[in-house]
C-alpha cells in the first residue's frame, strides 16, 4: 500500500504513457504488462503491454489510449509491471503517467 496514490476526484483514467530509460548498461527486451490497480476496488486492469528494450542512450516512450477506467474520489490506486525479467531488469528504468477526465 505504501506505492498507492489517491487522485481526490471522481474521474475516468483515458491512458497513460510509459517511458523506458536506459542506464548505463543496456538493458534486456522483456515482455511486460502494465497494469492498473485499483485496491479500494480489489481490481485489477490491464493497460497495455511494452518491451524494455532500451539501450544506455535510448527512451522509448509507449504511449496507451482509449481507456475508460472509472475511479472514485478517494480510490487507492497503484501501476503494476509484471514481467519475466530474464536476464537484466537493472540497466533500464521505467517512467510514466495516467490520463485522467475529472
Amino acid at each position: 500500500t505504501n506505492q498507492d496514490f489517491t487522485i481526490g476526484f471522481a474521474g475516468t483514467i483515458i491512458g497513460g504513457v510509459i517511458q523506458v530509460h536506459g542506464n548505463t548498461v543496456v538493458g534486456s527486451s522483456e515482455d511486460v504488462t502494465w497494469s492498473l490497480r485499483n485496491n479500494t476496488a480489489n481490481t485489477t486492469t490491464t493497460i497495455g503491454v511494452f518491451k524494455t528494450n532500451a539501450t544506455s542512450t535510448t527512451t522509448i516512450s509507449k504511449a496507451i489510449t482509449g481507456l475508460s477506467i472509472a475511479v472514485g474520489a478517494s480510490d487507492s490506486i497503484c501501476l503494476q509491471i509484471n514481467g519475466t525479467w530474464a536476464t537484466n531488469p537493472t540497466g533500464v528504468r521505467l517512467t510514466g503517467y495516467l490520463m485522467v477526465v475529472i
